[in-house]
């Protein structure tokens, strides 16, 4: 005699495992909300058993902030919607029409979060007293800094072609 068939079943749904109710076919399990709310639940879920693990989780929950105000909105799969316009002096008006999964929105948090570097920077110079204080700053800064332009031009290379629907 074989057992009936169990009430719940689980699927694998866009990278996620689904728990179904096999009566009614319904998810039991709550979908993963788009944008950052998404993303810092599963920065959350990251091993945090030693300090470095824990520096990266406060360090994408940063950047998920401001992945939020950079993103012009999020499509169904929970993808950043990112339509930036800029211009440099004498150049043609340039645009960046992207969707980000959720590997590349947390490069780009990370990137932005680099570019918080300078203004911070530039306040410890002002209230700094000294030469020696505002070297250091620049060359702690720099770093950073040029590391999130490099990120963001990466992200900008690999996203072309991939624009967001207007």
């Amino acid at each position: 005699m074989d057992a009936p068939p169990g009430r719940y079943r689980v699927e694998e749904k866009a990278g996620r495992l689904i728990v179904v109710d096999t009566q009614s076919g319904t998810p039991v399990t709550p979908p993963a909300p788009p944008g950052p709310a998404g993303m810092q639940r599963a920065a959350a879920s990251a091993p945090a058993s030693s300090s470095l693990a824990s520096a990266g989780v406060a360090l994408d929950k940063a950047g998920a902030v401001l992945v939020g105000m950079a993103a012009e909105g999020w499509d169904a799969e929970g993808r950043a919607i990112i339509a930036w316009n800029w211009q440099r002096k004498g150049g043609p008006p340039r645009r960046w029409d992207a969707l980000l999964d959720a590997g590349q929105q947390r490069r780009l948090g990370r990137a932005l979060l680099a570019w918080c570097a300078l203004p911070l920077a530039a306040a410890t110079i002002l209230l700094g007293d000294g030469f020696a204080d505002t070297f250091l700053v620049l060359m702690l800064a720099v770093a950073p800094v040029g590391w999130g332009g490099l990120a963001l031009a990466t992200l900008y290379r690999e996203t072309d072609g991939t624009h967001a629907p207007h």
